[in-house]
């Protein structure tokens, strides 16, 4: 709503239609060759206004049809007449200018000073949002924009490294003290690092919630995979620390995975503020066709090739005593790895682990060049949408 204004500013905007009583008087209202009918007592609560006053409102009454008329703004007269029906709200449709709206007098002078300042101070709040946030935002290129990204990639790195060190076995608390001590108490060892990460995560909020507010379509904005990166950065902290509130001596292992969850996420927020991320992402995206055929390949090769090795080691070898214990051997095979901890040990079994082997890397061969024409494609597309933009 462009503009509020009521009665009573202090009270809540609810509306309070009173029915006027069956012996009331119907009044016939012409605004611009557009008919309104109401009861005069629902046009007297107000009577400090130009319809609310008798006296006033005779000098427009037309006693051949027997109405008032008003060469005025038809449209605008919808949100007057909701005026006095619900006692003293009122409402300016956003597709009427404020000064149409508020030409004439049809309301007090206390009543049109509020909407003009509403309407003044929204203005102000949608230039500011428009030249700062949504600059800063949706064109990192600008001084805003750099400046935004610069703070979201320094949070990124401080809580990057804060969860690197926070692993070192000097900031470790015993299993007693973990037990004991929650993350915001100032005894515990981790007590600087939960600070730095709720410092990061408030930023993380801030930041995700401007974009947010600045994005027309609000679904659209939640299934970019990027801002899920985003939101999964950042909700599994609250949910963590208010299930820590709630429990904290309960599920403990649950809240060591959760606390991990947006650590690790936010590490990948890095590609918001990367080209090149960007591209690999978009390329893992637009090749998901060619990742599944290479995955279905893979998955083909490993059975046949740990049945066939399985089989071949005729039970001599101990790490390759079942099909599925063999799964990890042909993985590692066909992606030319060669970790080296299982190996096939008989003559059949290596023969078999050659032609595994040159398999993978058929396998890896085929879809390749697929990818890397996706990959040579993307920065066409992206160039493409910002022109549009």
């Amino acid at each position: 709503m462009a503009g509020i204004a009521s009665k009573n500013p202090g009270r809540k905007l609810i509306p309070r239609f009173i029915h006027p009583k069956k012996s009331s008087k119907r009044v016939k209202i012409n605004v611009s060759g557009q008919i309104f009918k109401t009861y005069e007592e629902t046009l007297e609560r107000m009577p400090n206004t130009l319809l609310g006053d008798k006296v006033r409102r005779e000098e427009f009454y037309d006693e051949s049809s027997d109405e008032y008329f008003f060469d005025r703004h038809r449209e605008s007269f919808s949100a007057i007449l909701y005026f006095y029906q619900s006692d003293g709200i009122m409402e300016r449709p956003k597709w009427i200018p404020l000064d149409l709206f508020i030409e004439g007098t049809w309301l007090p002078s206390s009543f049109l000073q509020i909407i003009q300042m509403n309407a003044v101070f929204l203005r102000l709040l949608t230039t500011l949002s428009n030249r700062y946030i949504n600059t800063a935002i949706k064109n990192p290129t600008t001084k805003s924009g750099r400046v935004l990204a610069s703070a979201s990639i320094f949070f990124i790195l401080i809580a990057t490294v804060s969860f690197c060190v926070e692993t070192l076995p000097q900031f470790q608390n015993s299993e007693n003290e973990s037990e004991i001590i929650p993350p915001w108490d100032t005894a515990n060892k981790g007590f600087p690092f939960w600070v730095i990460e709720s410092i990061c995560i408030v930023f993380f909020t801030i930041e995700f919630t401007l974009r947010l507010f600045c994005t027309p379509e609000i679904w659209k904005f939640l299934k970019t995979i990027g801002n899920l990166i985003d939101l999964l950065a950042i909700v599994p902290y609250y949910f963590s620390l208010t299930v820590q509130i709630l429990l904290l001596f309960i599920f403990k292992r649950l809240f060591r995975f959760i606390k991990i969850i947006p650590r690790v996420f936010r590490i990948a927020k890095l590609g918001r503020h990367n080209q090149n991320l960007s591209r690999l992402v978009r390329t893992m995206k637009g090749s998901a066709k060619e990742f599944s055929f290479l995955f279905l390949l893979f998955g083909v090769f490993m059975v046949i090739f740990s049945a066939l090795v399985y089989f071949a080691e005729n039970g001599q070898n101990e790490k390759m005593n079942s099909i599925p214990a063999s799964f990890w051997w042909a993985i590692v095979t066909m992606t030319t790895v060669g970790y080296g901890d299982v190996v096939p040990i008989t003559v059949p079994g290596k023969m078999v682990g050659l032609l595994c082997a040159l398999s993978g890397v058929l396998c890896i061969a085929l879809p390749v060049p697929a990818i890397v024409q996706v990959y040579l494609y993307c920065p066409l597309l992206m160039k493409f949408n910002n022109q549009i933009r």
